[in-house]
């Protein structure tokens, strides 16, 4: 009888313990899945809100487009008055006091090599690599066309500000680019960033750019 009572005994206690396990899984699975289910909702919140940011952000640059076209015109202008090789440090600052906001000048020659800058940095950069693709097409185009091209906005990594570049022929041996600092772009990636830093604990990696069709050419 003992013995049964034993046998019995072990036998509820293997249950409850198979059935505790089974429970515990259960609320596991289900907790997983809630905060899967929530990442998914974040994610694709995330997404719509970046989708839109960037609807925005082409209007935002339609409006501008012109103005970086009159800075860029501005600057062909001063140096073709100066007749010879421009001092890029004064043409500097002329173009900030006429902007308003941060500007670097560079010249790069027909081997797509960048041999004068206020940018130091980029001294001697080949856009014939392939990472400068879209450079490349940007310097084509406008000696093709003897137009004034403006790239999307991008990142420079050493000052981690968003650069808005304009290109246009100098001369037949030589290319002009300006890299423009606008507050109001950079303001606006900071604001984009600073929502998706604060939507919580997501672990999301951004990669911040444009698509070809928001491309700006003129």
């Amino acid at each position: 009888m003992a013995k049964k009572l034993l046998q019995l005994l072990l036998f509820i206690l293997t249950a409850s313990g198979a059935l505790s396990y089974l429970s515990f899984n259960v609320i596991l699975s289900d907790i997983e899945q809630n905060e899967h289910a929530n990442q998914k909702l974040l994610l694709n919140d995330i997404s719509t809100q970046i989708n839109l940011a960037y609807e925005l952000l082409d209007k935002l640059l339609i409006q501008k487009q012109q103005s970086y076209r009159e800075l860029h015109q501005f600057a062909l202008s001063l140096i073709l008055e100066t007749g010879s090789h421009p001092d890029l440090s004064v043409l500097q600052k002329i173009l900030e006091k006429e902007s308003g906001f941060p500007v670097d000048v560079y010249l790069i020659d027909n081997d797509l090599t960048i041999t004068d800058t206020t940018f130091l940095p980029d001294l001697g950069l080949d856009f014939k690599l392939s990472p400068f693709l879209d450079v490349q097409k940007f310097l084509s185009k406008a000696r093709q066309t003897n137009q004034i091209m403006v790239g999307q906005p991008n990142m420079e990594h050493i000052s981690k500000k968003f650069k808005i570049y304009t290109y246009s022929i100098l001369d037949d041996e030589h290319y002009l680019e300006l890299g423009l600092i606008d507050p109001d772009i950079n303001g606006y990636f900071q604001r984009l960033i600073r929502y998706i830093t604060d939507r919580g604990d997501a672990r999301i990696s951004i990669c911040c750019y444009l698509s070809d069709k928001s491309d700006i050419e003129f």
